[in-house]
């Protein structure tokens, strides 16, 4: 039997996708129930910011609504949220974060929180180790690592984190190297993924990598972590514009691993003018 998965695209700010394998085929004789769970997300993380300049937001009847209202009123389930060790302002920072998530969490929107473990950007091309943490040995960088995110389960408690973002090239680099410290990667990872553990069972540990094309290596090496979802990006400038090949890339993942499919973050273009 070959796997199957299903995907919708959510035209707004961010597509996200939670995906299962559907089977069709009896096992057992005994009926199977449904596991899929979709997170019709958007990512709002500059929302505090923008809150400040006191702008107003209308709503498809152009009448002046609660920006977060607003979003409910569209289906919007869950919140993502990107946090920063140390940044420059309060933007991303752990205070704002916190503090934004209670109010969301009052508002019964389920909080998606991607970790950079950095003071700023961590994707692809960087993954600078903070300067709290800045010339620290592999066995310090692990035992911070547990530190800092026991502290963001007992104080934020959200119901997905991501332990990284964007994690292609590694984490905390150059001790989390993928390429020269695999070992190192795996281990700062299973730091992480324990101090989610042993604080909630129930929130789901993500792995995120950019890139699904020929991302088998990449999800192999990771296969013995105990983590829930697989994140994936997709921008059309970067990964192309063929969408069959993005979705036979989604299928792969689907019939070689057991976690659920998300795809973490993406881009469209709101206008074709240039």
């Amino acid at each position: 039997m070959k796997n199957t998965i299903k995907y919708l695209l959510l035209i707004f700010l961010f597509l996200v996708i939670s995906c299962k394998k559907s089977i069709s085929e009896e096992i057992d004789e005994k009926p199977i129930p449904p596991i899929e769970t979709f997170y019709n997300t958007v990512d709002i993380s500059y929302y505090p910011t923008i809150q400040k300049k006191g702008l107003s937001f209308l709503n498809r009847n152009g009448v002046q609504t609660d920006f977060l209202q607003i979003l409910k009123e569209n289906n919007v389930n869950t919140i993502r949220l990107r946090l920063w060790h140390s940044p420059k302002d309060e933007h991303a920072s752990f205070k704002e974060v916190a503090s934004f998530s209670k109010e969301l969490k009052q508002l019964n929107f389920k909080i998606w929180l991607t970790v950079h473990y950095s003071d700023s950007w961590a994707d692809p091309g960087k993954q600078v180790i903070p300067i709290a943490w800045k010339n620290a040995s592999y066995t310090i960088l692990k035992d911070s690592v547990y530190k800092y995110t026991s502290k963001i389960m007992a104080e934020i408690n959200p119901d997905i984190i991501q332990v990284g973002n964007e994690i292609d090239a590694g984490i905390l680099l150059p001790i989390g190297n993928i390429d020269t410290n695999k070992t190192q990667f795996l281990g700062l990872l299973e730091s992480g993924i324990s101090a989610v553990r042993n604080h909630n069972s129930d929130t789901k540990i993500m792995i995120h990598k950019a890139a699904s094309k020929n991302a088998n290596w990449f999800f192999d090496l990771v296969k013995p972590l105990d983590y829930d979802l697989i994140g994936v990006s997709y921008y059309p400038k970067w990964h192309g514009k063929d969408l069959p090949a993005f979705k036979n890339q989604l299928e792969i993942l689907d019939n070689s691993y057991t976690q659920s499919i998300v795809l973490a973050e993406t881009s469209y273009p709101f206008t074709l003018d240039w």
